[in-house]
């Protein structure tokens, strides 16, 4: 896991985002990271890449406002 700042340091301390690998959401999701890989592609979760074609990382609030759209 990864931290990203959220540019809030200064006003609100060390205020600081955890980054999450796919596996990570595939696993906090309970679903498979192909899953996770379509989410992305239909645009409904949103994911950084840190170096164009790198890794996909997510943030973890990102991630939370994902889940809190698709309880049943």
């Amino acid at each position: 896991m990864g931290w990203i700042s959220t540019g809030n340091e200064r006003k609100a301390g060390r205020e600081v985002t955890p980054l999450l690998s796919i596996s990570d959401v595939s696993k906090l999701l309970a679903v498979s990271v192909i899953t996770v890989r379509r989410k992305v592609s239909a645009g409904e979760l949103p994911c950084i890449r840190l170096t164009k074609g790198g890794p996909m990382r997510f943030d973890l609030r990102d991630v939370e406002k994902f889940v809190q759209e698709h309880r049943s």
